[in-house]
């Protein structure tokens, strides 16, 4: 395995590196939908979603940690599903830029400036209609990502079931929608 592979497994291992156990997601529903007429679902894959040389243990993890919260909302796998469950990673650079002022040094002021550079790891999971092939939910969440994170499986999982909890309040709120 080239470094480069090395690099690309280790930033998927620490995808959910955060120290605390709580994910922000940022979701969206299609309004009007009506989630509860869904009961099957099926885990499909990007064929581009998961990065080249990456670590196959954290994709199953991923499609493991899916199919855990799907059947704890009382779904049901099935080849003929009423929901499709779409996922990929992202990992990008970011560039950080903070400048502190100094107020305690006499007359003046002085500037530093820090400039650092880290990964960013996203986790994408669109829910899609079957029948109309539209999305309905998209919910992601993102992490900064760096070599030997451990519990990469509690991490996954609390993720994933965070983002399960965002889906189930954007349902509820959908069916508030439609009643008014």
């Amino acid at each position: 395995m080239n470094l480069r592979n090395i690099f690309l497994t280790s930033l998927i291992v620490i995808l959910f590196s955060a120290c605390s156990t709580s994910y922000y997601i940022a979701s969206d529903y299609e309004k009007g939908t009506t989630f509860e007429s869904y009961k099957t679902y099926k885990v499909y894959n990007h064929k581009d979603g998961f990065p080249l040389g990456a670590n196959p243990i954290n994709k199953q993890r991923i499609d493991r940690a899916i199919h855990n919260e799907m059947d704890a909302l009382g779904y049901k796998t099935s080849d003929d599903p009423d929901l499709l469950v779409s996922w990929f990673v992202m990992v990008k650079n970011v560039k950080s830029v903070d400048v502190y002022h100094d107020y305690y040094r006499g007359w003046g002021y002085d500037r530093h400036v820090s400039v650092y550079e880290y990964k960013e790891g996203t986790l994408v999971i669109d829910m899609i209609d079957r029948d109309k092939q539209q999305v309905v939910w998209h919910g992601k969440t993102s992490e900064r990502v760096y070599e030997g994170m451990p519990n990469v499986d509690k991490k996954i999982n609390t993720a994933i079931r965070a983002m399960a909890k965002q889906y189930v309040k954007d349902a509820k709120l959908d069916k508030e929608y439609a009643a008014n």
